[in-house]
């Protein structure tokens, strides 16, 4: 009778734990992994025909691209890629793109505006409110090698074999003349508070392989922070520099809030001098000039 009573026991607690094992393994998340998704599937008034490309957004959501290769590009924002799909937003854009590129909030569009291809064109849609820029270039497209975004503001064009670099600002796109010494800074870029962490996380989303090092005035390789006027910035793809620019800050002088409001102070009664990047930084409207009124503007953003 006890050894029935025993082995009714021990089979009632294997019992209980198989339940519990079953009840843990149906309650545990299921993680799978999607599928490739068909992009040629999709269907909606947010695809066009022509050359559908799916990027990664920074902030992880899908953005998607696609030309009818006559007039329009549609940059769409998706919320669902499963069956036919859904879009939170469409933005439709004058350009037929020929490669597109995702950096930080941006989603730059290079292509043609028209089916013979006779110019350039260049376009960044802010995917945070759709806010556009644009430029081109009496480039014709069938001429353009190769094409991509460095930075922020600077495309890289190759073209009959050479390369080009050129600063994108104020609907236009100007050729940057490399420095004779690049290591003396003579090529200046406008940075709004990136911080150190901010650059490399942009250049490990943007897929291009690139990789970024920051140095303060004195040389030393910074890692976190934000960047201040006189630092360097450079790009290096597979181990080569690739691009170095010296940051400017706007009124950042290289010191606190007040020793800046003393430095402008002293630069215009001729008690300091100020060069370089220093001098563009004190330029807080970008007129050439640094005057009484850069001081006010300086107190007025402060």
């Amino acid at each position: 009778m006890r050894r029935l009573r025993s082995s009714f026991h021990v089979g009632a607690r294997c019992a209980a734990l198989l339940l519990c094992l079953l009840l843990t393994v149906c309650c545990l998340p299921v993680y799978r992994a999607h599928a490739a998704v068909d992009l040629e599937r999709l269907e909606g008034i947010f695809v066009l025909q022509e050359d559908r490309r799916l990027f990664t957004a920074g902030d992880g959501s899908s953005i998607l691209v696609s030309t009818d290769g006559e007039y329009t590009t549609l940059v769409s924002k998706m919320s669902s890629l499963e069956g036919i799909g859904e879009s939170e937003w469409v933005f439709p854009a004058g350009i037929i793109y020929r490669e597109a590129q995702v950096l930080g909030d941006s989603i730059y569009l290079m292509g043609c505006s028209n089916q013979d291809g006779s110019s350039f064109l260049l376009m960044k849609i802010r995917l945070s409110d759709r806010e556009v820029e644009w430029a081109g270039l009496s480039l014709p497209w069938q001429a353009v090698e190769s094409c991509r975004m460095t930075e922020e503001r600077t495309l890289l064009i190759t073209a009959g074999g050479a390369e080009t670099a050129y600063y994108f600002a104020n609907d236009l796109l100007t050729p940057v003349q490399a420095p004779e010494n690049p290591m003396k800074g003579e090529r200046y870029y406008y940075f709004t508070g990136q911080t150190v962490a901010d650059l490399e996380r942009q250049y490990a989303q943007n897929g291009t392989g690139g990789a970024v090092q920051v140095k303060d005035n004195a040389g030393v390789r910074q890692k976190s922070g934000k960047v201040r006027t006189g630092w360097t910035v450079e790009v290096l793809r597979n181990g080569k520099q690739e691009s170095l620019v010296t940051a400017v800050v706007k009124g950042d002088l290289g010191g606190t809030a007040a020793e800046n409001l003393r430095f402008y102070n002293e630069y215009l009664v001729g008690r300091r001098s100020l060069t370089g990047a220093w001098l563009k930084a004190a330029d807080m409207n970008e007129d050439g000039a640094v005057d009484v009124g850069d001081l006010l503007l300086y107190k007025k953003a402060g």
